[in-house]
C-alpha cells in the first residue's frame, strides 16, 4: 500500500493488517455474550490515515459484523486522545469513569494511557496489544475500583 498518499487499495484487513487474538476473542464476547448488551463500543484513533483506519472497520469483522458496525463511536484523526475522549464523552454521554480504554502506549510523548487516566478514565496500558491477560486484568481493575468507590483515572499495568 502507498502509506504516503493514503491512497487505494491501502491495506487488507486479515493480510496486511490483523487483529490480535486477543482483540478478537475480547470483541467476540463483547458482540455475542449478553453480558455486555447494553455496552457501547469505540475506537480512538490519532491516525493520519483516516480513510485507510475507516475502511479496515468496514472490512474486519466479528461475530458476522463489521467492526465499523459493532463500534457505535469513532473518532479517528490527527491529535490527541484528550481530544477523542472529550468527543467520545460529549457524543456518548458516558462519562469518564464509565470507561474503560487500551492501549499500547502508556507515558511520555506519546503515551496515551496516562493522558487519559488524567482525565478519570481507567486506561489499561497493553505494549503487546489486547491479550486475554490484559483484557481479564483490566475488567477486574475496573471492577474493582467501582466497587470501591475509588477514582477510575488509574493505568493498569
Amino acid at each position: 500500500p502507498n502509506y504516503a498518499s493514503a491512497g487505494p487499495p491501502g491495506p487488507m484487513a486479515d493480510q496486511d493488517v490483523k487483529l490480535y487474538a486477543g482483540a478478537r476473542a475480547a470483541l467476540e464476547e463483547l458482540a455475542t455474550d449478553e453480558a455486555w448488551k447494553d455496552t457501547a463500543l469505540a475506537c480512538a484513533s490519532r491516525t493520519n490515515k483516516g480513510p485507510w483506519a475507516r475502511q479496515l472497520l468496514r472490512d474486519f469483522t466479528v461475530a458476522g459484523r463489521s467492526l465499523d458496525d459493532l463500534l457505535e463511536y469513532k473518532e479517528i484523526f490527527t491529535g490527541d486522545k484528550i481530544a477523542h475522549f472529550n468527543n467520545l464523552e460529549q457524543k456518548s454521554e458516558i462519562d469518564f469513569g464509565d470507561m474503560l480504554f487500551f492501549d499500547d502506549a502508556r507515558d511520555g510523548k506519546y503515551g496515551n494511557c496516562a493522558k487519559v487516566a488524567q482525565m478519570g478514565v481507567c486506561s489499561a496500558h497493553c505494549p503487546d496489544g489486547i491479550t486475554t491477560e490484559v483484557w481479564t486484568n483490566a475488567l477486574a481493575e475496573f471492577s474493582r475500583l467501582k466497587e470501591a468507590g475509588e477514582g477510575m483515572g488509574t493505568v493498569v499495568d
